[in-house]
């Protein structure tokens, strides 16, 4: 694997497309694999993220000049914990008017971060225009789609959609039913500790614990998935060297 320090910024334009919930899985993931990281979240408001994350979230209000420095001047600090952000739509345009005009996405590769932007999109047409603008603007930093299939019903529509992003890569958060959704929305429910230690027979339905099971495991399996396949690129560019 790369030597560089992840930064990943989870966009959000379009609101109600379940971006939190994708932050939430890349922040298990990462808690479960017993990695340091560093977690901002840029919604003033809602701070979902506190909710689930008390003692790692910490929320920045990008409409502020202190603000502003708290965030992008602790990205580039050094240290090898990678930083999860979540960009909500409100802040959305502010953030990459801000990183425009500092030059953040180029400062911070020649500071030995890897910078990727997590779109997450809404299924239309306006989502795949402006993932386009996006790359075109940064053509150095992956800006990668990413489906919730609970807030956005693509069906069959789903790949074709996927595929008319710039970036031959995606990710893909399944659908789930109420059930699940109302066992995971506890503000005490740890989706990292649930795989390292499941509730008893007598605590949580056998068929519920399965299907929750699943449903994070199809996730975090594309986080691994894309982080063999970076690796595998990366060996390939060496070779090539």
């Amino acid at each position: 694997m790369s030597g560089k320090v992840p930064l990943w910024f989870i966009c959000a334009p379009f609101p109600k497309s379940g971006a939190s919930t994708f932050t939430r899985l890349l922040v298990d993931y990462h808690l479960f694999n017993r990695r340091s990281f560093s977690l901002f979240d840029t919604d003033v408001h809602g701070q979902t993220l506190e909710q689930f994350f008390p003692d790692i979230a910490q929320t920045i209000d990008l409409a502020t000049t202190p603000g502003q420095i708290a965030l992008f001047d602790k990205l580039l600090e050094a240290g090898t914990q990678a930083r999860i952000v979540e960009i909500c739509a409100p802040a959305h345009q502010l953030f990459l008017a801000q990183a425009r005009d500092i030059g953040f996405f180029e400062e911070s590769e020649k500071n030995g971060f890897e910078p990727a932007i997590l779109f997450i999109s809404n299924g239309k047409r306006a989502a795949i225009e402006a993932g386009t603008r996006l790359q075109a603007i940064w053509r150095r930093v992956p800006v990668i789609p990413v489906v919730n299939e609970g807030f956005v019903r693509l069906g069959s529509k789903i790949n074709d959609h996927l595929d008319a992003f710039p970036v031959g890569r995606s990710f893909q958060v399944p659908p789930m039913e109420p059930m699940l959704q109302s066992t995971i929305a506890q503000p005490d429910f740890s989706l990292s500790d649930f795989l390292r230690q499941p509730p008893a027979a007598d605590e949580m339905s056998l068929v519920v614990r399965a299907d929750l099971r699943s449903w994070i495991t199809r996730v975090f399996t594309q986080l691994r998935s894309h982080e063999l396949r970076k690796a595998m690129d990366e060996s390939v560019y060496l070779m090539k060297a």
